[in-house]
């Protein structure tokens, strides 16, 4: 279930009573023996009230504490049963609390992000793993220098380009890391003889996974800036920048 800002009562519990049958006239349930378990997105997205409540989180605790919600139709009470609930918090917008009646339900983990040493021991263990077949100074950049720079942008980018009105898509976090390394992993031996055509392969990444988010122009610009400068720190002696970011590399898996 994915809340969002104009998520209300009614829209969540209709997504809720399509997976559920009516067992008697009323109780609704899985069917047949079954158990559900609603997995609630962005719990903290909704709209707050004036009396401070959410409206998707009150049906919610209304169901937890008594089983039960109301017939939208016909406003009988029907009992809810064999499902239970599991939630995540955006941690960048919305509310960033929830009604405390509703979270005592609950059992709360915290995750913070991974620090910069560990991503790249997690990173540059991958990268090993797909590059060892490849020439040693390959195998070399992009278990090292290649990272380290993924690393430095992905930092930059997080701090610079912030979710908000318009650009509440500016999500950045360890599933953009990986789309890079994914990408990166998906290139053969026969098509990458040379550190110049990995580091091309890795601008080409950058783009389309961080600078194909942004929806201006003056982001665009400071996140172009932001790639040359990076990439002249770490690549300057393996491959001449300047031509290569001169024109955008262009990679395809359609042959």
């Amino acid at each position: 279930i994915c809340l969002n800002f104009f998520s209300d009562s009614l829209s969540v519990q209709n997504i809720m009573q399509r997976g559920l049958v009516t067992k008697s006239s009323k109780m609704l349930s899985p069917s047949g023996i079954k158990k559900m378990v609603f997995f609630v997105d962005d719990i903290n997205l909704p709209s707050v009230d004036c009396f401070g409540t959410q409206q998707p989180l009150a049906l919610m605790k209304q169901h937890i504490e008594y089983g039960t919600w109301f017939d939208r139709t016909d406003l009988r009470q029907r009992e809810v049963k064999n499902v239970q609930y599991f939630a995540c918090m955006n941690p960048c917008v919305g509310s960033f609390a929830i009604d405390p009646r509703l979270q005592r339900f609950f059992c709360t983990f915290s995750f913070c992000l991974l620090s910069e040493s560990n991503l790249f021991h997690i990173y540059s263990s991958v990268s090993s793993s797909h590059f060892h077949t490849f020439d040693k100074h390959v195998h070399s950049l992009a278990t090292g220098p290649l990272i380290h720079a993924l690393l430095n942008i992905f930092g930059a980018i997080r701090n610079l380009f912030q979710a908000f009105g318009e650009k509440e898509h500016y999500l950045f976090n360890m599933r953009s890391l990986s789309d890079v390394i994914q990408g990166l992993c998906r290139i053969s031996s026969a098509f990458c003889n040379d550190q110049s055509s990995l580091v091309a392969l890795w601008l080409h990444e950058i783009d389309r996974v961080f600078g194909d988010v942004l929806v201006s122009f003056a982001d665009i610009r400071v996140f172009q800036k932001l790639k040359n400068d990076i990439s002249l720190k770490w690549f300057d002696e393996i491959a001449d920048i300047e031509s290569l970011t001169a024109v955008p590399p262009i990679f395809t898996t359609l042959f």
